[in-house]
Parts: C-alpha cells; structure tokens; sequence
C-alpha cells in the first residue's frame, strides 16, 4: 500500500479482487486508485475521482480478467496512445493543424487522462475535461475543438479493438453562444468598397467580400483557377505555412471547393484584370529575381502573398475608411449577411462558404437568417394584402 495512501474501510481482499486506495499528498492528493493482479502476476492500476468511481471500474476488470478479455501486458496510457496517433497521421494532417491538435492535448487532456489507460477512460473523465476548461474561461468553441480531438483518439482506439466503445460519442458538449461580433452592414460594406479603390489589393478585398474566401484561400488563388473571360472562380487550394516558415500551396481535402464553380460579379472581374496589369509591371521591375509561380496575389518577387501581410493591409484599409475594427474573417461573415439579406437560402451560402454541412452555416448565421425570414414574411404579407 502506498505511503501516501489510505485503504478503503473493508477486510482484506484475494489479490485478484484487487485493492482501492484514496492518495492523500502530492499534486493529484485526494483522487482514488485501484490495483488489481493480473495472471501471470503483473498488476494494473488506474484512477477515478471518487471511490465509486473506482470501485466500479475494478468490477469492469475483475468481470475483463475472468473472461479473458483483459491482455497481461502494461495498459497503454491514453497519452502514449495520443502521440502515436498523431505522429501516425503525419502526412494526412498539415502542420498548423497537427501543432494545434498537440497544443491542445497537452494543455487540456494529458492533465486530466493522459496518465488513465485507454481502457479505463469512462464518461465522467471526458466531462472532467469539459468542466476544467470552462471553469479557467475557454470558450464552447474550444471545448469542442478539444472534444472532437479526444473523440478522433479513442475512436480509432476503437477501431484497433482496444477500447470496446468510443466514450467521447456519449458525453455532450458545450454549446455555443450566439456569434458576439457583428459584421459590417450593407452601408458599411460600401464605404469599405469606396475606401479601396486604388489599394494595391483591391482585387483581393473584393475578391474575399465578393466570394466569402478565408485568408488562406485568397491569397493561394492563381490566375489558373480563374476564366476572367467567364467571370469564375474554381478554388483548389489556400497557402500554408510550412515548418521553417515556407509557404506553400495545399489543395483542399475535400470536393466542396474544386467542383464548385464561383461565379464573380463583373466588377470584381474588372479588378483582376486590372491587377494583372499591375502585376505585369511587378514583373518588369523584379527582372530576373521574379519567380513565376502562378499566384494572382504576391510579393515583389512572386512568391505567395503573406497572409498575415494582407491582414495588415486590411487594418489600414478599415483605419482609412472610419470604419469599425474587424478581423479580416469578418469579410467572409459580412459576404454572408449581405447574402441572407438579400433573401438567399441557407443552403446557398452554405454551398458557396464551403461547410462541410449545413448544420455548421445555421450555428454560425442562424440568427441573421431569422432575421431574414422576418423580412420575407412581411413582404410575402404585403403581397398577400396587395391580392385583398
């Protein structure tokens, strides 16, 4: 029995009935623990926050142990098996979003599981999780971020038959508040539009406005993925930055973008064109230090434009105009609520926005499309009237 511990109030226990214990010092001081003998003589071990937690958990290997169904090797730890997961999916996932996923990990889950084996991970330890990050002020947003990561472990846990279900599926997750910030308004959007004739990235504010593109994807649109002469846009891809700070073109993962044909209103045809011109004198300039690499949006020398660098421009660009803060994520909601505004279907923006499901569009602009469908029944009443 640990030095640091107290035995549960009962008579002694065979050494396969396994022995509950409460630490009362140390940075986990006050949680339970359990030990059990495996055949063979090894033994196992895990944690719970109450003694019934873990007295229920050693009935699960006690029932797991007399049916054969728990292995006499160590238990892989739900962090071991993490970080194998991740190291394993390299080449799936890009480097952004694999430093985010550890970041996250190791922030939020291993404090709290990392340390359980996978098969002793039980609902109230995912709630744990939960309640830990919205009592030191992370946002639903996040928590599900973290949930959908924890859920993608042990689901493939489940898929190599070491966990007999997927936990994460039957734990609830925070839900959002309605969106805080507000988007530019019609008049709003004009006065930026009036403000950036003549900036060296008209096109590309008009493009993102016009299109509801992320930072990302209008600053890897190359002039192969437009018909100038038709007035579309087939988006294939965004830029990324690679480890060392590289940028990189990535296509997308999925077909929502690449068989989506985008139509562009004339206007923003206009100004492509007359920033191919710009770009041609770029070009001139930079002699042979130019790269050609295809891209609409570069540097002096044509490499992709920094993202970051026309988030800066777009600062400046709302500081001229006297127009409120905004990220330049904002451009894409202020393309949305023009859209439901002007009466089009949920689904239609969710198409040209490219989410993965319509579920994600009606959590971000459900209450912008209430809003509209107000306006649609008083004008639909004002026809019904005008028939009387």
């Amino acid at each position: 029995m640990p030095a640091s511990s107290q035995p549960s109030t009962r008579g002694r226990r065979d050494d396969h009935e396994g022995t509950v214990y409460q630490l009362k010092s140390g940075p986990r001081a006050g949680e339970w623990r359990a030990q059990i003998s495996l055949p063979g003589g090894k033994r196992r071990s895990f944690s719970g926050p109450t003694e019934e937690v873990v007295k229920q958990r050693l009935l699960d290997a006690r029932f797991r142990i007399s049916h054969g169904l728990m292995s006499t090797a160590r238990a892989e730890t739900f962090q071991e098996y993490a970080l194998d997961w991740l190291s394993g999916r390299r080449h799936e996932l890009r480097y952004n979003t694999q430093r985010s996923y550890l970041l996250n990990l190791r922030r939020h889950v291993f404090p709290q599981i990392g340390s359980l084996a996978l098969l002793d991970i039980k609902r109230r330890d995912i709630q744990r999780i939960h309640l830990a990050m919205l009592d030191t002020g992370h946002a639903p947003k996040t928590v599900q971020l973290v949930h959908s990561i924890v859920s993608a472990v042990l689901a493939n846990a489940e898929a190599d038959e070491l966990v007999p279900s997927n936990v994460a599926t039957k734990v609830r997750t925070p839900r959002r508040p309605p969106p805080s910030r507000t988007p530019l308004d019609p008049a709003e959007c004009q006065t930026l539009i009036t403000a950036m004739r003549g900036d060296p990235l008209e096109a590309l504010f008009l493009l993102t406005l016009a299109c509801g593109l992320r930072r990302g994807e209008v600053c890897g649109v190359r002039w192969s993925d437009l018909d100038l002469s038709g007035g579309t846009l087939q988006l294939k891809g965004q830029i990324v930055r690679e480890p060392g700070g590289k940028f990189v073109f990535s296509p997308l993962k999925t077909d929502t973008g690449r068989t989506l044909v985008i139509d562009l209103p004339s206007r923003v045809t206009d100004a492509l064109l007359a920033h191919k011109d710009r770009q041609g004198f770029l070009k001139a300039q930079a002699a042979e230090l130019w790269g050609e690499k295809d891209y609409v949006f570069t540097n002096a020398i044509g490499d992709p434009l920094d993202p970051m660098q026309a988030y800066r421009m777009f600062k400046l660009l709302l500081q001229r105009a006297g127009l409120r803060d905004q990220r330049f994520h904002d451009l894409r909601h202020a393309a949305a609520s023009l859209l439901l505004s002007w009466g089009l279907e949920l689904w239609q923006v969710s198409k040209l926005l490219r989410h993965s499901g319509l579920s994600i569009t009606s959590d971000v602009y459900g209450h912008l499309y209430q809003q509209t469908g107000r306006e649609l029944a008083e004008r639909m009443d004002a026809f019904i009237q005008e028939a009387r």
